[in-house]
């Protein structure tokens, strides 16, 4: 009889993470961080005994996704008025320079289709 763990009832428990249902990826960051604090809070695709069975198929697909938003769309950063940056703004918050960060300021992302790409 196989015996399984539900990882979504342990990641969703409001006593380890603080309103979980919101995305915060940030909750892993600095020395007060969720992970830091309680041992083993978060398990991910590769914890345990048996890692996910589809981590390579989900990962091949992100890498695909990517692929094809860099090949088919031009983009640039912009500021919440629709103004262009033209570099990083001063103020990211990468702490080791290994993880992903978000910015201080709110940074969104303008895209349009390449021209001589049809969809």
């Amino acid at each position: 009889m196989p015996v399984t763990y539900h990882i979504g009832q342990h990641h969703l428990n409001p006593d380890i993470f603080p309103d979980p249902y919101t995305w915060d990826p940030a909750r892993f960051q600095g020395p007060d961080a969720v992970d830091k604090r309680i041992p083993l809070s978060f398990i991910g695709w590769g914890i345990g005994r048996h890692p996910c069975l589809g981590m390579r198929f989900a990962k091949l697909e992100q890498n695909i996704i990517l692929s094809y938003f860099l090949a088919m769309f031009d983009f640039e950063l912009c500021d919440a008025e629709g103004n262009r940056i033209d570099k990083i703004p001063d103020n990211w918050e990468n702490h080791n320079g290994w993880n992903a960060a978000k910015p201080g300021q709110s940074v969104k992302l303008r895209y349009s289709l390449r021209k001589g790409i049809g969809l």
